[in-house]
Protein backbone atom coordinates (compact mmCIF):
# COMPACT_ATOMS: atom_id res chain seq x y z
CA UNK A 1 0.00 0.00 0.00
CA UNK A 2 1.13 3.39 -1.03
CA UNK A 3 2.00 5.76 2.09
CA UNK A 4 1.43 9.49 2.00
CA UNK A 5 1.91 11.56 5.52
CA UNK A 6 1.04 15.16 6.47
CA UNK A 7 3.24 16.06 9.34
CA UNK A 8 2.51 19.46 10.27
CA UNK A 9 3.84 20.59 14.26
CA UNK A 10 4.33 22.49 16.87
CA UNK A 11 6.51 21.11 19.18
CA UNK A 12 5.63 22.43 22.49
CA UNK A 13 7.57 22.23 25.94
CA UNK A 14 7.28 18.36 27.03
CA UNK A 15 4.67 19.45 29.84
CA UNK A 16 2.25 20.66 26.63
CA UNK A 17 3.43 17.73 24.49
CA UNK A 18 2.97 18.04 20.41
CA UNK A 19 -0.24 19.67 19.22
CA UNK A 20 -0.92 18.18 15.28
CA UNK A 21 -1.81 20.84 12.94
CA UNK A 22 -4.32 18.91 11.07
CA UNK A 23 -7.71 20.44 9.95
CA UNK A 24 -10.80 19.98 13.09
CA UNK A 25 -13.95 19.17 13.14
CA UNK A 26 -16.52 21.50 12.13
CA UNK A 27 -15.62 24.98 13.64
CA UNK A 28 -18.65 27.07 14.62
CA UNK A 29 -20.69 29.40 16.48
CA UNK A 30 -24.01 27.29 16.81
CA UNK A 31 -26.16 30.34 18.24
CA UNK A 32 -25.00 32.21 15.31
CA UNK A 33 -24.41 30.11 12.45
CA UNK A 34 -27.12 28.89 9.87
CA UNK A 35 -28.21 24.94 9.51
CA UNK A 36 -26.39 23.18 7.22
CA UNK A 37 -25.05 18.94 6.27
CA UNK A 38 -21.74 18.07 5.68
CA UNK A 39 -19.70 15.05 5.73
CA UNK A 40 -18.47 14.23 9.23
CA UNK A 41 -15.06 12.91 10.41
CA UNK A 42 -14.46 9.20 11.39
CA UNK A 43 -12.76 8.18 14.23
CA UNK A 44 -12.14 12.00 15.19
CA UNK A 45 -9.62 12.28 13.01
CA UNK A 46 -9.63 14.12 9.31
CA UNK A 47 -6.33 12.71 7.93
CA UNK A 48 -5.66 16.03 5.39
CA UNK A 49 -3.58 19.19 6.19
CA UNK A 50 -5.25 22.28 7.10
CA UNK A 51 -4.23 24.05 3.63
CA UNK A 52 -6.56 21.85 1.53
CA UNK A 53 -10.01 22.73 0.74
CA UNK A 54 -11.71 19.13 0.57
CA UNK A 55 -11.51 17.13 3.53
CA UNK A 56 -9.89 13.56 3.60
CA UNK A 57 -10.82 11.09 6.14
CA UNK A 58 -9.98 8.13 7.06
CA UNK A 59 -10.97 3.71 7.90
CA UNK A 60 -9.49 0.81 8.33
CA UNK A 61 -11.16 -2.64 7.86
CA UNK A 62 -10.12 -6.15 8.99
CA UNK A 63 -9.32 -8.07 5.56
CA UNK A 64 -13.40 -10.05 4.84
CA UNK A 65 -15.37 -10.40 2.15
CA UNK A 66 -17.76 -7.46 3.22
CA UNK A 67 -16.90 -5.07 5.61
CA UNK A 68 -19.46 -2.65 7.41
CA UNK A 69 -18.84 1.11 7.32
CA UNK A 70 -21.41 3.64 8.46
CA UNK A 71 -20.33 6.77 6.96
CA UNK A 72 -21.87 9.70 8.90
CA UNK A 73 -23.64 12.86 7.92
CA UNK A 74 -24.05 15.26 10.16
CA UNK A 75 -26.33 18.57 10.38
CA UNK A 76 -24.56 21.63 12.29
CA UNK A 77 -26.65 24.53 13.57
CA UNK A 78 -27.95 26.22 16.18
CA UNK A 79 -30.31 23.36 17.11
CA UNK A 80 -31.22 19.83 16.17
CA UNK A 81 -32.86 18.97 12.84
CA UNK A 82 -36.94 20.29 13.12
CA UNK A 83 -37.73 17.07 11.48
CA UNK A 84 -36.38 14.38 9.58
CA UNK A 85 -33.94 15.43 6.86
CA UNK A 86 -33.02 13.23 3.86
CA UNK A 87 -29.65 13.83 2.67
CA UNK A 88 -28.31 12.50 -0.45
CA UNK A 89 -24.75 11.91 -1.55
CA UNK A 90 -22.92 11.14 -4.86
CA UNK A 91 -19.50 9.56 -5.89
CA UNK A 92 -17.96 11.81 -7.99
CA UNK A 93 -14.17 10.54 -9.07
CA UNK A 94 -12.78 13.51 -9.56
CA UNK A 95 -13.19 14.80 -6.09
CA UNK A 96 -10.28 12.30 -5.87
CA UNK A 97 -8.25 13.51 -8.70
CA UNK A 98 -8.86 17.01 -7.40
CA UNK A 99 -7.65 16.39 -4.24
CA UNK A 100 -4.55 14.72 -5.35
CA UNK A 101 -3.75 17.47 -7.79
CA UNK A 102 -3.57 19.91 -4.82
CA UNK A 103 -2.34 18.09 -2.05
CA UNK A 104 -1.44 14.32 -2.92
CA UNK A 105 0.15 14.92 -6.12
CA UNK A 106 3.95 13.18 -5.66
CA UNK A 107 2.10 9.57 -4.39
CA UNK A 108 -1.95 10.00 -5.25
CA UNK A 109 -4.13 7.74 -3.93
CA UNK A 110 -6.12 5.32 -6.37
CA UNK A 111 -9.85 5.88 -7.40
CA UNK A 112 -11.22 2.85 -5.80
CA UNK A 113 -13.13 0.62 -8.18
CA UNK A 114 -16.44 0.37 -7.44
CA UNK A 115 -16.12 -3.32 -7.58
CA UNK A 116 -14.63 -3.02 -4.34
CA UNK A 117 -17.90 -1.15 -2.64
CA UNK A 118 -21.30 -0.81 -2.60
CA UNK A 119 -23.01 1.91 -1.60
CA UNK A 120 -26.56 0.68 -0.09
CA UNK A 121 -28.38 3.70 0.32
CA UNK A 122 -26.86 7.06 -0.92
CA UNK A 123 -29.35 8.51 0.92
CA UNK A 124 -29.23 9.53 4.96
CA UNK A 125 -32.19 9.86 7.33
CA UNK A 126 -30.75 12.39 10.35
CA UNK A 127 -33.72 11.74 12.79
CA UNK A 128 -36.45 15.03 13.96
CA UNK A 129 -34.23 15.81 17.26
CA UNK A 130 -30.78 14.60 16.21
CA UNK A 131 -27.65 15.37 14.30
CA UNK A 132 -26.48 12.53 12.62
CA UNK A 133 -27.49 9.96 10.33
CA UNK A 134 -25.53 7.32 8.36
CA UNK A 135 -25.41 5.90 4.79
CA UNK A 136 -24.20 1.95 4.98
CA UNK A 137 -21.23 1.01 2.92
CA UNK A 138 -20.00 -2.56 2.20
CA UNK A 139 -16.11 -2.97 1.39
CA UNK A 140 -14.94 -5.77 -0.05
CA UNK A 141 -11.35 -5.92 1.40
CA UNK A 142 -10.87 -9.15 0.57
CA UNK A 143 -10.70 -8.13 -2.99
CA UNK A 144 -8.16 -5.32 -2.38
CA UNK A 145 -4.86 -4.74 -4.00
CA UNK A 146 -2.75 -3.87 -0.34
CA UNK A 147 0.07 -2.23 -2.42
CA UNK A 148 -2.56 0.49 -3.62
CA UNK A 149 -3.73 3.14 -1.67
CA UNK A 150 -7.85 3.67 -2.67
CA UNK A 151 -10.01 6.46 -1.85
CA UNK A 152 -13.47 7.23 -2.50
CA UNK A 153 -14.33 10.90 -3.51
CA UNK A 154 -18.38 11.95 -2.54
CA UNK A 155 -20.06 14.67 -2.26
CA UNK A 156 -23.71 15.95 -1.22
CA UNK A 157 -26.10 16.18 -3.76
CA UNK A 158 -29.29 17.18 -2.02
CA UNK A 159 -30.91 18.07 1.62
CA UNK A 160 -34.52 18.05 2.32
CA UNK A 161 -33.59 20.80 5.33
CA UNK A 162 -30.82 23.27 5.42
CA UNK A 163 -27.94 23.91 3.17
CA UNK A 164 -25.08 22.39 1.81
CA UNK A 165 -21.64 22.94 3.53
CA UNK A 166 -19.41 24.76 2.02
CA UNK A 167 -16.64 23.56 3.79
CA UNK A 168 -17.84 19.63 4.30
CA UNK A 169 -20.56 19.22 0.92
CA UNK A 170 -17.16 17.20 -0.62
CA UNK A 171 -15.01 15.00 0.88
CA UNK A 172 -12.35 11.92 0.37
CA UNK A 173 -12.76 8.94 2.43
CA UNK A 174 -9.56 6.26 2.51
CA UNK A 175 -10.41 3.27 3.12
CA UNK A 176 -7.96 0.82 3.95
CA UNK A 177 -7.71 -2.61 4.53
CA UNK A 178 -5.90 -4.26 8.28
CA UNK A 179 -3.43 -6.65 7.34
CA UNK A 180 -2.51 -9.52 10.14
CA UNK A 181 0.00 -7.47 12.15
CA UNK A 182 -2.15 -4.44 12.43
CA UNK A 183 -3.61 -2.64 15.09
CA UNK A 184 -2.69 -1.01 18.51
CA UNK A 185 0.43 -1.66 20.46
CA UNK A 186 1.93 -0.60 23.80
CA UNK A 187 5.66 -0.14 22.85
CA UNK A 188 8.53 -0.34 25.87
CA UNK A 189 12.04 -0.35 25.72
CA UNK A 190 15.18 2.00 24.54
CA UNK A 191 17.09 3.76 22.08
CA UNK A 192 20.67 5.86 22.07
CA UNK A 193 21.31 8.77 19.46
CA UNK A 194 24.77 8.35 18.85
CA UNK A 195 24.74 12.24 17.95
CA UNK A 196 22.97 13.27 20.97
CA UNK A 197 23.63 10.69 23.94
CA UNK A 198 21.62 13.06 26.29
CA UNK A 199 18.33 12.57 23.80
CA UNK A 200 16.30 10.09 25.60
CA UNK A 201 12.62 7.79 24.31
CA UNK A 202 9.39 8.93 26.17
CA UNK A 203 8.64 5.25 26.39
CA UNK A 204 6.34 3.74 27.40
CA UNK A 205 4.14 4.71 24.26
CA UNK A 206 1.00 3.79 24.74
CA UNK A 207 -1.01 4.44 21.90
CA UNK A 208 1.11 3.24 18.94
CA UNK A 209 -0.31 1.89 15.72
CA UNK A 210 1.21 -0.51 13.12
CA UNK A 211 -0.55 0.29 10.17
CA UNK A 212 -0.67 -1.62 7.12
CA UNK A 213 1.67 -1.17 4.00
CA UNK A 214 1.32 -4.17 2.38
CA UNK A 215 0.52 -8.10 2.65
CA UNK A 216 3.21 -8.61 5.02
CA UNK A 217 4.37 -5.05 6.19
CA UNK A 218 3.53 -2.05 8.24
CA UNK A 219 4.30 1.04 9.00
CA UNK A 220 4.55 3.04 13.21
CA UNK A 221 2.59 6.08 13.86
CA UNK A 222 2.30 7.61 17.22
CA UNK A 223 -1.63 8.18 17.82
CA UNK A 224 -0.65 9.86 21.36
CA UNK A 225 0.57 12.96 19.52
CA UNK A 226 -0.80 12.35 16.22
CA UNK A 227 2.45 11.71 14.32
CA UNK A 228 4.12 9.11 11.98
CA UNK A 229 7.05 9.43 13.39
CA UNK A 230 8.87 8.94 16.50
CA UNK A 231 9.16 11.17 19.61
CA UNK A 232 11.64 11.26 22.23
CA UNK A 233 13.16 14.21 24.95
CA UNK A 234 15.76 16.35 23.91
CA UNK A 235 15.91 17.56 27.50
CA UNK A 236 14.76 20.87 27.57
CA UNK A 237 11.11 19.46 25.40
CA UNK A 238 10.03 17.40 23.03
CA UNK A 239 10.58 16.66 19.39
CA UNK A 240 10.87 14.12 16.74
CA UNK A 241 13.32 13.19 13.32
CA UNK A 242 11.29 14.72 10.32
CA UNK A 243 11.37 12.38 7.54
CA UNK A 244 11.58 9.19 9.63
CA UNK A 245 9.59 5.94 10.90
CA UNK A 246 10.44 2.24 10.86
CA UNK A 247 8.34 0.23 8.41
CA UNK A 248 8.50 -3.54 9.58
CA UNK A 249 8.47 -6.62 7.05
CA UNK A 250 7.74 -9.86 8.90
CA UNK A 251 7.57 -13.53 7.57
CA UNK A 252 7.41 -16.84 9.50
CA UNK A 253 7.19 -15.20 13.08
CA UNK A 254 10.27 -13.21 12.05
CA UNK A 255 10.79 -9.79 11.38
CA UNK A 256 13.14 -9.76 8.33
CA UNK A 257 13.28 -6.37 7.14
CA UNK A 258 13.17 -2.62 8.65
CA UNK A 259 13.22 0.38 6.52
CA UNK A 260 12.01 3.87 6.57
CA UNK A 261 8.61 4.21 5.90
CA UNK A 262 8.83 7.35 4.00
CA UNK A 263 11.20 5.86 1.64
CA UNK A 264 14.97 4.48 1.92
CA UNK A 265 16.97 8.02 1.55
CA UNK A 266 14.28 10.62 2.92
CA UNK A 267 16.27 12.95 4.94
CA UNK A 268 18.76 11.07 4.30
CA UNK A 269 17.89 8.33 6.98
CA UNK A 270 17.38 4.66 6.03
CA UNK A 271 15.75 2.00 8.16
CA UNK A 272 18.07 -1.34 8.83
CA UNK A 273 17.58 -4.58 11.34
CA UNK A 274 20.09 -5.17 13.99
CA UNK A 275 21.31 -8.60 13.46
CA UNK A 276 22.04 -9.10 17.23
CA UNK A 277 18.30 -8.30 18.23
CA UNK A 278 15.61 -10.84 18.91
CA UNK A 279 13.69 -9.72 15.83
CA UNK A 280 10.78 -12.11 16.91
CA UNK A 281 6.87 -12.31 16.57
CA UNK A 282 4.96 -14.18 19.07
CA UNK A 283 1.51 -14.76 19.18
CA UNK A 284 -0.57 -16.21 22.19
CA UNK A 285 -4.50 -15.92 21.22
CA UNK A 286 -5.32 -12.43 19.76
CA UNK A 287 -1.98 -10.71 21.70
CA UNK A 288 1.04 -10.59 19.32
CA UNK A 289 4.08 -9.56 20.49
CA UNK A 290 7.27 -8.03 18.24
CA UNK A 291 10.63 -8.46 19.84
CA UNK A 292 12.73 -6.16 17.60
CA UNK A 293 16.05 -4.10 17.11
CA UNK A 294 16.65 -2.02 14.56
CA UNK A 295 18.86 1.18 13.45
CA UNK A 296 18.07 4.93 11.75
CA UNK A 297 20.61 5.34 9.92
CA UNK A 298 21.69 8.96 8.86
CA UNK A 299 23.32 9.51 5.56
CA UNK A 300 26.02 5.91 5.93
CA UNK A 301 26.49 6.34 10.07
CA UNK A 302 24.37 4.35 12.62
CA UNK A 303 22.65 7.10 14.04
CA UNK A 304 19.75 5.81 16.24
CA UNK A 305 19.90 2.34 17.71
CA UNK A 306 16.11 1.03 18.96
CA UNK A 307 15.43 -1.61 20.96
CA UNK A 308 11.80 -2.63 21.22
CA UNK A 309 8.85 -4.44 22.72
CA UNK A 310 5.33 -4.25 20.95
CA UNK A 311 2.60 -5.65 22.81
CA UNK A 312 -0.68 -5.88 20.68
CA UNK A 313 -3.60 -4.14 22.99
CA UNK A 314 -6.08 -4.30 20.39
CA UNK A 315 -7.44 -3.35 16.68
CA UNK A 316 -6.86 0.20 16.14
CA UNK A 317 -9.76 2.57 14.88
Amino acid sequence: MKKVFSNIFMIGALATSLVSCVKEDQAFNPEASPSVVGFRNVNNTISSPTSTPIPMFQAAFDIMPAAEFMLPISYSGPTAAPNDVSVTVEVDPTVVTTYNDEVNEGDPYTIMPTTLYTIENPTAIIKKGERIGYIKVIVKTADFDLDEMYAVGLKIKSTTSGGISLNYGTAVYRLDAKNHWDGEYKVTGSYVDNDNPAFKGLYPYNHMFLITASANECYAYNDDYGLTGFVFNTGTGASYYSNWTPQFRFDAGKVVEVTNAYGQGAGTRFGKLSPDGANTVTESGDVITIDVKYVMVQVTRDRCVFTEKWVKTGARP
